[in-house]
């Protein structure tokens, strides 16, 4: 190539940046390729190169689209391609940066990085780039303002950066260290030493840290490893990791955060079985606060919570206990299908205390993650319970939600989730003129509080869990207080003892910083050494077991001792701890083993007064992913009596429980913790045989009074305006009985979608719809087809678009103030169709899947009869109700707008012309000619229901599809 009108400024650069780069002939290259090539030395001008209108390309090989120039006359020196902006980033010799964007590759932004020396590497980030020179990192504005500028010294020179998340970088070049810096502070915070100088790149994938040499050799670390730079083993080839898309390194496939993908039939043809393949129902994340999924998961496995909890039943309209209740009988309900807590996440976001505490999260901080969420879910569990225990507490309900919640497992100014979760405090406060106050106090849960120093503690030294969880709960802490005595604040001692162990030991972890997590850490390394050595085996600083040859730890005489290496690190939790009241109102905690078992007795702890022995049942942790903005999952003991409701079997096995997705896991699993990607957030452990101290029978609180008359919420609502008759206690339906029901919805949130660049859409977050009309009607006796249920839904939401078109809604209509409608409740109307299900009636209906799902209802399957799939042939479209109307009952329906008590009539009709045509199911293929025969038609005039005078009636011809004349009649 000509050089000429190169800048003779370039003349100063060497050929090559390290003599040990320099291209050589690979000896394994066939030398036969390279024969008959000449390259003329003097050049050759681009535009003079004959370029074949078609070239065939092999398989594996790039062709060129679209060529570009960054900077006339310098050389490129680097280029990125920014994920975030979908824009390609190129920096030159003469440190310009350059952007473009589009297929044709527009350029979008130019500007100067650095004057005096080229680009060595570019890395985007959401607000902007990051650009390393020879001994300086710039942050800019992709339009080309300054976010920051960091110097390095002098005498470095960088070469590679290596973002290991969202605000850690490690910046690496031709001396014999590599740097950490905070990209929140700016900071450098670690120099780590290594052997051979020169790092020139650096790449990781989940197992292995990749440092590449300008010897051209690829030097790697495992990630389980101390976090030391020098342990490096080389090897003569290694893959990058491909696979693995970068910013998922660390998580584990299972542990990432897990997303819908809609198509154009939504959620209908999403294979959720392929999450979990269990019996146990996830739950759906797509829902507006839907991070506390894990957390709902865990009550719910708690026998005692989950058959309490739906035993309650008050008249409040957002009580979160009652919702729920309604959840857990869902989650009863499912076989491995998801469910979804919108009703439940309603609920939580009218109370204003969940606002106050900032629980309510916008969308585009939920999708972002901004926020710390292990925070967020801790004090989501301190709030959760808290509210439980006060909505619980009420005893006096109206007759019609009289149930269990009033029984005898509440005392007067106690819930039930008082007495499984509370424990009784005693706070002493002195004062140092000798004054002592003494108050009375309990608490739902405790948080851990760490040893002072300990971060800074690098020798390892030995803290038992045990010790620090008794330091938590009889905190002793040095504060200003008021002194009734001086009648002024003074310096006082506060301490605190417990009276009385809870039933269910709650904790929350508060590993919100680097300090706790390192001393996690720590603890976790220690904790490791010491198993070693106690079952033979030793352990050095700079050396790894070779689970190959050694894959378990053996005493001499060759018995296994203890669980496999791997399951050994990142462990300090225990899973179980034994808790003893002394005399002198103090507490001794250890931690429990199988071994204490072995040398007390099972029976033990149960002897002796006051002792208790806990065993973990879940942990809450928090997942850091710096691309998703993290995720919430939890570890969950399953234990007997669930397994054997849902499989018929009886064990405890340990789950992870990831939204949707739900997969047995190793118990060890449920404790290790690998602070770099999974920081624990929450841990549940319960007494032994918690389940024998409570009756764990469930009574439905839902009774048959539900269904009778109620009064309306709207002001205008008046008597001619009735569109429904309640039904009479005569009337009160029984098992296998028809209703027809139909429900209208109005839009919440508007659904977020996406072009793509070949023209379809991609939808990212389906619309959020509300239920706002709800009708049953008869399916039998005298009054068939007269609605008994009305309902029109107040809200407190705003709402986006009525859909008036579809639903018949209109603006006014669920306002209390103005609406002539009968307005009622959403727990109202939920009540009377729980009652329905419950029953045992079987509903009639068109697309009633959709429906339930809004509604939030899990309904047997085989309860429901739904005409669109009695009249639907596999593999082919889904047909209106509208046209099924026209076709089969010459009915002309939905015609400015849809009615629900239309619908609900119709589909019942539908349903008897369903029994009429296959002879109640028993001939079918006679049926399938009339299914036949109607998709014929629907193809002919393109699903498109005729005007009355253009078309014959559908009843002029019999359901084989053949036309009748007049001789046929005669």
């Amino acid at each position: 190539m000509n050089f000429e009108g190169l800048d003779p400024g370039l003349a100063e650069y060497a050929p090559t940046m390290h003599s040990a780069l320099d291209p050589v002939l690979d000896a394994h290259l066939n030398p036969s390729l390279l024969q008959n090539v000449e390259l003329d030395p003097e050049g050759v001008a681009m535009e003079a190169l004959p370029v074949q209108e078609s070239v065939h390309i092999m398989e594996g090989v790039y062709s060129e689209l679209h060529s570009v120039v960054a900077e006339v006359g310098v050389p490129v020196s680097v280029s990125h391609f920014d994920l975030h902006e979908e824009m390609l980033w190129v920096g030159s010799h003469g440190g310009h940066a350059t952007s473009f964007f589009g297929p044709a590759l527009e350029r979008y932004s130019s500007f100067q990085v650095n004057g005096s020396y080229d680009i060595r590497q570019i890395q985007s980030l959401e607000n902007g780039i990051l650009f390393l020179t020879k001994n300086n990192l710039k942050y800019m504005a992709r339009g080309g303002l300054i976010i920051f500028d960091y110097l390095l010294d002098e005498s470095e020179d960088m070469h590679s950066l290596l973002l290991t998340d969202s605000s850690t970088l490690l910046v690496g070049g031709l001396q014999n260290h590599i740097l950490e810096i905070d990209l929140n502070t700016v900071q450098e915070t670690q120099k780590y030493a290594v052997e051979i100088p020169g790092v020139t790149i650096m790449r990781q994938t989940n197992r292995f840290f990749f440092c590449g040499h300008t010897s051209g050799k690829i030097p790697y670390r495992l990630k389980e490893l101390d976090n030391e730079f020098d342990s490096f083993s080389q090897v003569t080839e290694s893959p990058i990791g491909r696979e693995e898309e970068p910013h998922l390194h660390m998580v584990s496939k299972k542990y990432r955060k897990v997303t819908i993908k809609y198509s154009k039939l939504g959620l209908e043809d999403f294979d959720f079985k392929h999450y979990n393949k269990t019996l146990f129902a996830g739950l759906e994340p797509h829902i507006p606060n839907a991070y506390c999924n894990c957390m709902i998961q865990v009550l719910y496995f708690l026998e005692p919570v989950r058959c309490l909890i739906q035993n309650h039943l008050c008249q409040k309209e957002f009580c979160l206990a009652c919702e729920l209740g309604f959840l857990f009988h869902m989650l009863d309900l499912s076989r491995g299908d998801p469910c979804q807590g919108s009703n439940f996440l309603r609920a939580f976001r009218t109370i204003p205390e969940a606002s106050a505490l900032g629980l309510i999260l916008a969308d585009s901080h939920e999708a972002s993650g901004k926020g710390s969420l292990a925070r967020l879910i801790q004090r989501w569990n301190c709030f959760i319970l808290t509210q439980l225990h006060q909505d619980m507490q009420e005893l006096e309900v109206p007759q019609a939600y009289r149930g269990a919640g009033g029984s005898s497992f509440c005392s007067s100014g106690d819930s039930v989730i008082g007495q499984l979760f509370s424990c009784e405090m005693e706070n002493c406060s002195l004062c140092r003129c000798g004054s002592e106050t003494v108050r009375a106090s309990s608490t739902l849960l405790f948080t851990l509080s760490y040893p002072e120093g300990s971060n800074c503690d690098k020798t390892g030294k030995n803290y038992d869990f045990a010790q620090v969880l008794k330091r938590s709960i009889c905190l002793e802490q040095n504060t200003q207080a008021w002194c009734d005595n001086c009648e002024k604040y003074q310096p006082t001692i506060q301490t605190r003892n417990i009276r009385h162990l809870p039933d269910i030991l709650v904790i929350n972890c508060e590993v919100n910083s680097s300090k706790e997590a390192d001393f996690w850490r720590i603890q976790a390394e220690v904790t490791f050494k010491m198993a070693v050595k106690k079952y033979g085996g030793e352990i050095s600083k700079n050396k790894e077991f070779a689970l190959a040859d050694r894959k378990e730890l053996r005493s001499p005489e060759g018995l296994v001792l203890c669980p496999s290496i791997e399951e050994l690190k990142n462990v300090w939790l225990p899973f179980s701890i034994r808790m003893k009241m002394t005399k002198n109102k103090g507490l001794d905690v250890c931690n429990w083993t199988d071994g204490n078992e072995v040398q007390w007795g099972p029976a033990r702890a149960e002897e002796e007064h006051g002792v208790c022995v806990y065993d973990l049942m879940a942990t809450v942790v928090h997942i850091l992913d710096s691309r998703t903005g993290g995720s919430l999952v939890a570890h969950i003991k399953v234990g007997e009596t669930y397994h054997q409701r849902k499989e018929g079997v009886t064990h405890q096995q340990w789950y992870l429980f990831n939204d949707f997705l739900i997969e047995p896991i190793d118990k060890h699993e449920a404790v290790q913790f690998d602070m770099n990607w999974k920081v624990p957030a929450i841990l549940y452990y319960v007494k032994r045989n918690l389940n024998a101290r409570y009756n764990l029978n469930i009574k439905n609180p839902i009774e048959a009074s539900v269904l009778l008359a109620e009064a309306s919420l709207a002001r205008k609502q008046r008597k001619t305006h009735t569109t429904f008759i309640p039904l009479m206690l005569s009337e009160m339906p029984q098992v296998g009985d028809l209703v027809g029901l139909d429900a209208e919805f109005v839009t919440l949130n508007e659904e977020e979608a996406e072009l793509r660049s070949d023209g379809t859409k991609s939808t990212i977050k389906p619309s959020q719809m509300s239920v706002a009309r709800i009708t049953c009607v008869r399916g039998q006796g005298p009054n068939e087809g007269i609605p008994f249920i009305d309902d029109y839904i107040s809200t407190q939401e705003q709402v986006v678009d009525y859909l008036t078109q579809y639903s018949g809604i209109k603006p006014g209509d669920l306002d209390a103030k103005i609406s002539s409608k009968h307005l009622t409740t959403l727990k109202s109307t939920y009540l009377k169709l729980r009652f329905l299900i419950d029953i045992g009636v079987k509903f009639v209906g068109h697309g009633l899947q959709k429906d339930f799902r809004v509604i939030n209802l899990m309904v047997p399957k085989d309860q429901v009869l739904d005409t669109v799939y009695l009249f639907h042939m596999p593999r082919k479209r889904m047909i209106s109700l509208r046209f099924l109307a026209w076709y089969f009952l010459d009915l002309k329906i939905q015609g400015e707008t849809h009615d629900s008590i239309e619908d609900a009539r119709t589909a019942l009709q539908l349903y008897r012309k369903y029994l009429e045509l296959s002879k109640s199911g028993t001939e079918p293929e006679s049926f399938h000619k009339v299914l036949k025969a109607l998709y014929e038609k629907g193809r002919k005039i393109d699903w498109k229901v005729p005007e009355p005078e253009s078309q014959t009636s559908p009843k002029s011809k019999t359901w084989d599809g053949t036309m009748e004349t007049g001789l046929d009649r005669l």
